[in-house]
């Protein structure tokens, strides 16, 4: 009973109800599209169907701060890919460790899509961008054979 008195639980019901393509976060993106260079700053003045956030990382950046954020923050977006695309295709990673760090990106990149994640909970970005950081470094570790025997330790 406790579960099915929370707001989640109709929300979850309606979505059900209405097809999850009704829900206004998905009519949003069919609207920016037509204004991505009629708005090149921004200033929250695209027509997002009167929401207040395209409740997606990108789009609100672009939203919000218009092509001059968007446009590096895909590019960003796309390293992490890279990154990541890299290290699943190394041979000097264990699989465990491979879908570890895949799984947790999956996560993060869903999380970015349903969410206003830089005005509601900038930690989460910060700490997906400090998870990619780990990612890239332990990638080029890996590649370059260093173990914990093999460090210098001079001090």
């Amino acid at each position: 009973d406790s579960i099915i008195d929370t707001l989640w639980y109709g929300r979850i019901i309606r979505t059900i109800d209405t097809g999850i393509l009704s829900d206004g976060r998905f009519k949003v993106y069919g609207l920016i599209g037509p204004q991505l260079f009629l708005y090149p700053l921004g200033g929250y003045q695209m027509d997002i169907a009167s929401l207040g956030y395209a409740h997606n990382l990108w789009l609100d950046v672009l939203y919000a701060v218009g092509t001059y954020g968007f446009f590096p923050l895909v590019a960003y977006t796309l390293l992490t890919f890279s990154t990541l695309g890299r290290m699943i295709a190394s041979k000097k990673i264990d699989a465990g460790i491979k879908v570890l760090v895949t799984s947790i990106f999956i996560g993060f990149i869903l999380n970015f899509s349903v969410e206003p994640i830089l005005e509601g909970v900038p930690y989460i970005y910060f700490l997906f961008c400090l998870i990619n950081g780990a990612t890239y470094q332990y990638l080029i570790v890996r590649q370059k054979g260093i173990t914990v025997d093999n460090l210098n330790h001079d001090i």
